[in-house]
């Protein structure tokens, strides 16, 4: 393991001295070739980063929880009701919290009310707004710090969007990374 630690750190060091020394030559490229040692270095790291275990699991993947919903809100512009739900169930009242700033209502999934004559989807009982459900199914760990998170959106009977985020732990914040459309109703 020492070996290849030495031979991994020689060759991103190699690289380096490429990118810079090609700056002269290639002005325009240099910013290029440092995206791409900058990516080939990140994913050594991420390699050598063992997937976390217990407690410290529990509080990453909450993390990892409001980093996709987040994505979600945002790129949705979403004003309207959210409702919340993580492996079918409803996330705690501490998690929710984390929402107050957002601009949407968040509330719980239990909190939404169907309509099963109008199928309208999720409605907030309280105001009578339509809302949509965000829902995460799934967290895969590929490295300590790369997941696949399987999540979507449900807006109604015929209304929503699912599938693979890719997040990646940078500077101790988990950040989606790209996402992989996999179904939509």
């Amino acid at each position: 393991m020492k070996r290849f630690l030495i031979a991994a750190t020689c060759s991103v060091c190699g690289l380096i001295l490429l990118g810079v020394g090609s700056a002269n030559v290639f002005p325009d490229q240099t910013w290029k070739v440092l995206a791409s040692i900058e990516n080939i270095s990140s994913n050594l790291a991420s390699t050598l980063k063992a997937v976390p275990t217990g407690t410290q699991r529990e509080m990453e993947e909450k993390e990892i929880y409001e980093a996709v919903f987040r994505d979600l809100i945002d790129s949705n512009h979403l004003k309207l009701p959210v409702f919340l739900s993580i492996d079918s169930r409803d996330p705690t009242d501490e998690f929710i919290a984390r929402f107050a700033t957002s601009g949407a209502p968040v509330k719980k999934m239990s909190a939404a009310y169907f309509d099963s004559r109008t199928l309208s989807g999720p409605i907030d009982p309280t105001t009578g707004q339509r809302g949509i459900i965000l829902s995460i199914r799934s967290i895969k760990w590929l490295f300590g710090d790369r997941v696949d998170v399987s999540a979507g959106y449900n807006c109604g009977s015929l209304c929503g969007e699912g599938g693979d985020f890719q997040l990646a732990k940078r500077r101790g914040r988990w950040m989606v990374k790209s996402y992989t459309h996999r179904w939509s109703a």
